[in-house]
């Protein structure tokens, strides 16, 4: 049966991300097909965090003579803020104290409303609820309903985190939500309330935020400013164009095909660098940020043209005959993801990890060989792919090196994703790239290098946020300390570690807390 009305909330900026103190405004729209009795519209703001997970406990009853199981879950839930306006009846008949039952005729009927989030650090109320289901009886038709038990309960004092979301099932789910919420009062016993909300996208100030640096150090110190991946391509050559001659040393080898080792790199640029008490990091990027701005990408191999050459024709090309015996590699593809690694509290901690894709450029780039210049290399990532009898052909220490063109890299970092750190959610952040190499030969080979390195991702680096908008996502967390961003490097640290860990509980003090 279809209802008499239409209720909706139509928001001014529907997709922007808001920050502290910022304002949320739009309109409640009631229209109205059958007069009805309204006693008043209410909107509400509010913001929450909740955590839920769960395990099953294996027992032996001794009465029945069975093994039985039961379902344990735990919700750890901080109401962040939760305040409103009235917006129906209009406020010069609030003020003078008529406010009753009022029937509205047919029609639309628009009301404005304005509320703003909390500026600064709010009192979260928190409790927790423990759920012990009960394993079935002598018989499946007999089953005793879930034992609700009330845990720890109390105000924190706490910065609000970002929106968040990870939702499996009832049981099994962390997410931070902002809603505005209207609901329209009704009068009698048969007519029932109604309303709706909306979700909104809510970010820290940059000095605001709270995330853990644990995934970014390496011996209690910042790991390098470089993330890498390797695979293989496999490269091949026409018998005809093999060039073995009658020499036993060319027959042996030399070969028709070739896997040849690349490596994928990242290095965060230094122009990016912030000095944090625990020292320099180039790893923090922001929303917004330009990809080609903030890193470099290159692409190794331990082969020059001319060992190709002599391993897969024979010899080396000599001068003034032509090269073109030898394929070309391409650039097709290049995939960037921001993977989340979260974990979140409950019956127990627990810890899930899910990709974001950013964005995907096609492309259809050929170099040569020639192209990839001769650096100095001290890894040996890039050598283990290396066969023993082709080893002479790779020299220690030296590897030919494929700077990737910035207007390739070219992608803004646009994504709710961020780093944060929350009294029951942790999530890191981890920068992906995929990039796919493939030959120019008649029969194609291709391969594909995943690089995966961790970073921090953080709010817009402009302070001038309001232009902003997102997307929302599509469809419905070590032991590390939590610090605030700091100000570029060279700059004192934006915030007073004492106090900060007085007043803002780290992710770390509550879980050993439960």
């Amino acid at each position: 049966m279809g209802h008499s009305y239409d209720f909706k909330i139509a928001l001014n900026h529907p997709n922007r991300q808001f920050r502290p103190g910022e304002a949320v405004t739009g309109n409640v729209v009631l229209k109205v097909e059958k007069s009805m009795t309204v006693k008043e519209i209410y909107v509400e703001l509010s913001g929450e965090l909740e955590s839920c997970n769960y395990k099953y406990m294996h027992q032996y009853n001794y009465a029945t003579k069975r093994h039985e199981s039961r379902r344990i879950s735990n919700t750890i839930k901080y109401d962040l803020f939760r305040y409103g306006v009235k917006v129906f009846p209009p406020p010069n008949i609030q003020q003078f104290g008529l406010a009753g039952d009022y029937t509205l005729a047919e029609g639309s009927y628009t009301y404005p409303f304005e509320l703003e989030f909390p500026e600064g650090p709010v009192e979260a109320r928190t409790y927790s609820q423990f759920e012990v289901g009960n394993s079935y009886m002598s018989t499946p038709l007999m089953f005793i309903p879930p034992q609700l038990a009330l845990g720890s309960s109390g105000l924190t004092l706490m910065s609000l985190p970002p929106s968040f979301s990870m939702y499996t099932d009832d049981d099994n789910h962390a997410y931070v939500n902002y809603v505005v919420e209207a609901t329209v009062d009704r009068k009698g016993f048969l007519k029932s309330d109604f309303g709706c909300r909306k979700a909104l996208n809510f970010a820290p100030h940059l000095e605001q935020v709270m995330f853990s640096l644990g995934p970014l150090m390496d011996r209690n110190s910042f790991m390098n400013n470089f993330g890498m991946g390797n695979s293989t391509l496999r490269i091949e050559i026409s018998k005809n164009k093999r060039r073995e001659g009658k020499s036993f040393f060319k027959k042996v080898f030399s070969s028709r095909h070739l896997k040849v080792p690349f490596e994928l790199v990242v290095e965060f640029k230094r122009s990016n660098a912030v000095q944090y008490p625990r020292g320099q990091t180039c790893r923090v990027l922001h929303q917004n940020d330009n990809l080609a701005d903030v890193v470099n990408v290159r692409l190794y191999t331990p082969f020059s043209k001319d060992a190709l050459q002599q391993i897969l024709i024979g010899e080396v090309t000599k001068k003034g005959e032509s090269a073109n015996s030898l394929c070309r590699v391409v650039i097709k593809e290049l995939a960037v993801s921001l993977a989340q690694d979260i974990r979140y509290q409950g019956v127990e901690e627990q810890r899930c990890r899910r990709d974001v894709r950013v964005g995907t450029k096609s492309y259809k780039h050929e170099f040569d060989f020639s192209d990839f210049e001769q650096v100095e290399y001290w890894g040996a990532s890039l050598y283990q792919n290396v066969k023993q009898e082709h080893a002479s052909f790779a020299e220690s220490g030296k590897a030919y090196m494929l700077e990737i063109p910035p207007e390739m890299l070219s992608m803004p970092l646009n994504s709710v994703v961020q780093s944060f750190t929350a009294p029951n959610i942790l999530c890191d952040v981890y920068l992906k790239l995929s990039m796919v190499l493939a030959t120019t030969e008649e029969t194609q080979n291709r391969t594909r290098i995943f690089l995966d390195t961790p970073i921090a991702f953080l709010p817009l680096r402009n302070a001038n946020y309001t232009s902003m908008t997102v997307e929302p996502p599509a469809g419905p967390p070590p032991n590390t300390s939590s610090v605030p961003p700091s100000q570029p490097a060279g700059l004192a640290p934006a915030y007073d570690k004492d106090l900060c860990s007085d007043t803002l509980p780290s992710y770390t003090d509550v879980k050993q807390a439960g």
